[in-house]
């Protein structure tokens, strides 16, 4: 019989193109190394029931995205969660990017939100109301999701890094007296003006 040699990158490949339960069940019986992961610090990974937790060490503080509970931060990620070494991978950047857009719309960050975000953000004069101009795009870096063109200037601003996200300030409606006391205008000299675009 011949023999042949197979990297565990070519493993990987064929169980990630494979729509085959038996021959991915074969794979893992026939080289089970092959599917035992060694974490590195600073990198994302995904598990099979669609977790993605950002490995920062063994009792440390990593967080990620959970499919049915959204965000979770713990120091016991990888053994809790359904994520551990033995049933995860290195999560791709398109992965992580789709994840972390969702969680982001599902916090309710959008085009047209005013947030808050952290000085370390790198978001300058815009930290403590950041404006996000409709029609923005997200845009993604390993460790850090920004909203493209956000600002007026047309810069992009950064909503989430290091797992920290940027939080939603609350509009609040101002009433025509509050207007006038504010500014010091009697309030038969207010009139309503919309500028909105329908």
């Amino acid at each position: 019989m011949k023999t042949f040699q197979i990297t565990k990158e070519q493993i990987s490949k064929i169980y990630a193109c494979s729509n085959s339960g038996w021959l991915n069940e074969k794979l893992k019986e026939w080289w089970p190394e092959a599917f035992n992961t060694e974490l590195q610090v600073g990198n994302w990974y995904k598990s099979k029931s669609n977790n993605i937790a950002f490995y920062q060490g063994e009792g440390v503080l990593t967080f990620g995205i959970n499919e049915l509970r959204g965000w979770i931060e713990s120091p016991n990620w990888f053994n809790e969660f359904n994520i551990t070494k033995h049933n995860c991978r290195p999560a791709t950047k398109d992965e992580v990017r789709t994840a972390l857009i969702a969680e982001a719309k599902r916090r309710g960050i959008k085009s047209g939100s005013c947030l808050k975000t952290p000085k370390n953000f790198g978001n300058g004069k815009f930290s403590d109301g950041l404006f996000l101009k409709r029609d923005s795009e997200f845009e993604f870096d390993w460790n850090d999701l920004r909203i493209r063109s956000a600002t007026i200037e047309g810069s992009a601003a950064v909503i989430f890094k290091d797992g920290v996200w940027a939080e939603i300030i609350q509009e609040k409606e101002v009433t025509m007296e509050e207007i006038s006391e504010k500014f010091g205008v009697p309030l038969l000299g207010l009139k309503i003006v919309n500028n909105s675009k329908s």
